[in-house]
């Protein structure tokens, strides 16, 4: 310290010698793992080329570079939280709702748990194309009677107006989580009102989270039929 150099010079010329032959050690034995960092630090101790043979305490009265700091401190960001508990789920079986002439009754597989879902999807597929499709499912929206029958959830869409096609996988399997990069998952129930305070777009045949895409671990997800810039719901 500056105070140690006013009251005993020779001792902190010694702790200076310590540190540089410290930092010398340090910069051959990370050599190996961070190469980049061990030739720049080298270079601000106004050395070059340092062996093995080197590790030795043996700097005195050596002339040092200007320091600069070599690794700079990551500060740990808070992800943002993306309101969906969104998974993938498999039709299991695609009935007619026997009191709407618009909906289906669809019998899923979440993998570990089977729900049912009342879905506006006739007219668009038929019970065919269905059975056996891998959709997109909101696994954390409140339970919900529509025209006398209840949904457990909903699968999500996209829909131009004209076309509507729903998120697709091929690749994952039932329960798989669906998500946008970057992004942290929320368990909290939700309304049907909260969700569509939410603005998810079709964009080459992908569905868009405020710039990022909706994917599993294992593929990105794909938007049947709808056009660019429809939403998903």
């Amino acid at each position: 310290s500056w105070k140690l150099i006013k009251e005993d010079r020779e001792k902190a010329h010694k702790i200076c010698g310590l540190g540089a032959n410290i930092a010398k050690i340090l910069s051959i034995l990370i050599s190996p793992i961070l190469p980049n960092i061990s030739k720049e630090l080298q270079s601000q101790l106004n050395l070059k080329e340092l062996s093995w043979e080197d590790l030795e305490f043996n700097l005195k009265n050596h002339k040092i570079n200007g320091e600069k700091i070599l690794i700079e401190k990551i500060e740990e960001q808070k992800q943002e939280e993306f309101p969906l508990d969104l998974k993938v789920a498999e039709i299991i079986e695609a009935d007619d709702h026997p009191n709407a002439d618009k909906l289906y009754v669809l019998q899923i597989s979440l993998g570990t748990e089977k729900r049912q879902l009342v879905a506006g999807l006739r007219g668009h597929y038929s019970k065919e194309e269905l059975n056996g499709k891998k959709i997109v499912v909101i696994a954390n929206l409140k339970y919900a009677k529509l025209r006398g029958v209840e949904s457990q959830g909903m699968l999500l869409a996209g829909d131009d107006g004209e076309n509507v096609g729903v998120l697709t996988v091929h690749k994952s399997e039932p329960g798989n989580i669906v998500y946008p990069e970057g992004f942290s998952i929320s368990k909290t129930q939700l309304t049907f009102d909260d969700f569509l305070k939410l603005e998810i777009k079709v964009h080459s045949h992908k569905a868009v989270f405020k710039g990022k895409e909706l994917k599993t671990d294992k593929e990105i997800v794909l938007v049947e039929k709808a056009k660019d810039g429809a939403r998903v719901r």
